[in-house]
């Protein structure tokens, strides 16, 4: 079982994504902005950050920033409705981040998690 952290902007994707993880046995704990994850007290805790790219306030991308200037470097599975070049360029220097485009399959999303968790865990 990992513990996630996901960061989405988007009360039925949050519902879902944990629902589906969660018959997984991953304990997830939803945050609904890149501001409220940077409040909790666990934010290096988890074993994976699954953060949406277009949040409100801070983006994913600044997230991930944010978190590796303070030596965070828990894995980050990026979900974005396109996946393209702009957001290649702002992951550049970025490590430890996997995009995954949203929607996604299910079965994708169990591959990347399994994947990020057995190189944090």
């Amino acid at each position: 079982m990992a513990a996630l952290a996901l960061i989405d902007d988007e009360p039925l994707v949050r519902e879902s994504f944990a629902r589906l993880l969660s018959s997984r046995d991953h304990a997830t704990t939803c945050f609904e902005s890149a501001e409220d994850f940077l409040k909790s007290a666990e934010r290096g805790g988890y074993d994976c950050l699954i953060v949406d790219f277009r949040l409100p306030g801070l983006s994913g991308c600044e997230l991930i920033r944010e978190l590796r200037s303070q030596s965070v470097t828990t894995p980050v599975i990026l979900l974005s409705g396109n996946v393209d070049e702009s957001v290649s360029a702002q992951l550049e220097g970025i490590t430890e981040v996997c995009t995954l485009d949203k929607p996604c399959l299910s079965a994708d999303l169990f591959a990347m998690v399994d994947s990020c968790t057995q190189v944090s865990g």
